[in-house]
């Protein structure tokens, strides 16, 4: 009876759940290929379908494994209700529906969440969720695994780091440390219990293990059935290696392969660092917030920008959301001009504080810091602009002088009789 209950309801919810966004849900759907989209706004609807194909891309040439469009995965734009205490940017459900079927849906609650290359991860676990339980489905009430977490953040570091916005240099600091990292103690680590740098290390960690797998033969249908099989998706190397025995002839090996190709991530591509403009504009970027007005608080307005950091840190939600600009700010952090460096650098550090103490008080730290940027950027660019005026000006002296430049032409040799004599005997030395 709770299970019919349970489907019933499910059912409903999918049918009719772009009544929450109005009275006509087929006009505010969009279906693509193994996705259907709910969202009010046509642009984001649009928007997340090019980050869904762009994930399915990115997952039938790791796995083989073809998007069904008979099953597609719901993803439902919720940032504009109300968000759940303790709710991430997005998160990714399963649900049985009539004749054991199952549903993955995406919820998005943060419109971070639909940055490129961090909605695909998403994307990506709601695909291992459905390749991980279509020939197992979940008994209703019951917990159900999740896809492996190095699987999921490497297939997303990768495109990420197509997309260019992963920092260069960050992977070197992991193979400068005394220890070589250890693959059992990688696999141990919990992404949801990391904090921004190391999140950033794990991911980088995770896109090395995921070259080093699917480099081997007959990668591709050993993806598949590693996910089919829950009980090889712990944190022991041997299992990993069970899955994969092309990938290395041992547990031994297999972690120096990982290592070989970790070290390989930390070759920076590029090495110059952004420009002042640059650097500026992409951390106006991550501080992009807006907190509306406090409807319980007189004469209460709507705070844009650096200043509200604290206030969206205590909103709901808020935590994750410090936790995940901390994250940008670092990647602009190995980019940044070394004149902005510090700025980015302070504002990682209030980020990481609000992320752990949201009551903390950090204006009066923004405020100084917003002054120090601006004044830094001003100069700079007057200073920019002197040194274009001054070259422009100057006279280019790297090919000819003024004293060559008025020297009159020289005077063509005389040919009279008398001249021709005279150099004839001086010729001859007389």
């Amino acid at each position: 009876m709770a299970r019919n209950l349970l489907a019933l309801t499910v059912v409903f919810l999918v049918i009719t759940g772009a009544g929450l966004f109005g009275q006509q849900p087929l006009a505010r759907s969009l279906q693509i290929k193994g996705f259907v989209i709910y969202s009010p706004d046509r642009q984001t609807r649009s928007l997340l379908a090019r980050h869904a194909q762009t994930a399915a891309k990115e997952w039938e040439e790791i796995t083989g494994d073809k998007v069904i469009s008979s099953t597609p995965i719901i993803i439902v734009d919720k940032t504009r209700a109300a968000k759940p205490r303790g709710a991430k940017g997005a998160s990714c459900h399963l649900f049985e529906i009539e004749d054991g079927r199952l549903k993955v849906q995406i919820d998005v609650l943060d419109d971070w969440a639909m940055k490129p290359g961090y909605f695909e991860a998403e994307v990506i676990r709601a695909l291992a969720l459905q390749a991980m339980h279509r020939k197992n489905p979940p008994k209703t009430g019951k917990t159900y695994a999740q896809p492996p977490g190095w699987l999921v953040e490497g297939i997303g570091e990768q495109i990420r780091r197509r997309g260019g916005t992963v920092p260069d240099g960050v992977h070197a600091a992991l193979i400068q440390s005394e220890r070589p990292p250890a693959l059992g103690d990688f696999l141990q680590q919990k992404t949801d219990r990391l904090d921004a740098t190391s999140l950033l290390l794990y991911r980088a960690q995770s896109l090395a293990l995921l070259k080093a797998l699917s480099d081997s033969k007959n990668s591709k249908p050993q993806f598949l059935a590693y996910l089919e099989n829950p009980d090889r998706m712990n944190s022991d190397p041997a299992k990993i290696l069970e899955a994969f025995p092309n990938a290395a002839p041992d547990v031994s090996s297999l972690n120096k392969i990982w290592t070989l190709s970790l070290a390989r991530s930390s070759m920076p591509p590029r090495l110059a660092s952004l420009s002042v403009a640059k650097t500026d504009e992409e951390l106006t970027e991550i501080l992009a917030l807006e907190v509306p007005a406090d409807p319980k608080k007189k004469n209460s307005t709507a705070t844009s920008g650096p200043m509200a950091l604290p206030l969206a840190a205590r909103d709901q939600g808020g935590a994750f959301l410090m936790r995940q600009r901390s994250v940008d700010l670092l990647n602009l952090e190995f980019r940044a001009h070394p004149l902005l460096g510090p700025i980015v650098e302070e504002y990682r550090n209030i980020a990481m504080l609000l992320s752990v103490k949201p009551k903390s008080n950090v204006g009066h730290r923004i405020e100084e810091i917003e002054k120090i940027r601006v004044l830094l950027v001003e100069r700079h660019k007057a200073i920019s602009d002197y040194m274009n005026w001054f070259e422009a000006t100057q006279v280019d002296e790297s090919n000819s002088s003024l004293a060559e430049e008025t020297r009159p032409d020289p005077v063509p040799p005389r040919r009279d009789p008398i001249t021709l004599h005279m150099d004839a005997i001086e010729r001859r030395g007389w």
